[in-house]
């Protein structure tokens, strides 16, 4: 008998959930772990399918499988065991790229690319990363203003290749 990749789990008098840990527990990586991923309602066959296309990620989201009284009679339904969640088996380092943010130091000048103050030059004032904000002041309506924003809707100011190096190092390049 065929291994079912989404076991169906029947819920019927008499009937008990079922798992086979050792279909969780076979094969993989050593660096592979099995993780709990929040996905859309309703989404999980679609967030299923890109996840084993596009990343060949191994994924298990047991189902339950039962009877609804309807106008037209009795019909079977299968949803999700744990509705918006799945289980996917990779190696966290090499899959999760994360979220990845410029650089910005205290003091530094950078530019909002994003938001109310797009386009506006500023300076970092503070920097919040558990909050992903850095506060900048910046000059607006004719005024100096400090607000907050996120830390992603800013890009250091490009500099000049040289800036930083001595006026005579400079000369001396020529």
């Amino acid at each position: 008998m065929e291994k079912d990749s989404n076991p169906v789990i029947p819920n019927s008098p008499g009937d008990f959930l079922h798992f086979e840990p050792a279909q969780l527990l076979e094969g993989g990586a050593l660096d592979e772990k099995w993780f709990c991923l929040r996905v859309a309602p309703k989404q999980e066959h679609l967030a299923i399918a890109h996840l084993r296309k596009i990343f060949k990620i191994e994924v298990f989201c047991p189902r339950l499988r039962f009877q609804k009284a309807t106008r037209t009679g009795r019909r079977w339904y299968v949803e999700a065991l744990f509705p918006s969640y799945l289980f996917g088996r990779f190696d966290y380092l090499t899959q999760h790229r994360g979220v990845q943010y410029p650089e910005v130091k205290m003091g530094e000048e950078v530019q909002v690319v994003e938001g109310a103050f797009a386009g506006l030059k500023a300076v970092v004032t503070r920097i919040m990363p558990a909050r992903q904000r850095v506060a900048v002041l910046l000059e607006f309506l004719g005024r100096l203003s400090e607000t907050e924003v996120p830390v992603a809707t800013v890009l250091p100011t490009a500099r000049h290749p040289l800036e930083g190096v001595p006026e005579e190092a400079r000369k001396n390049r020529k």
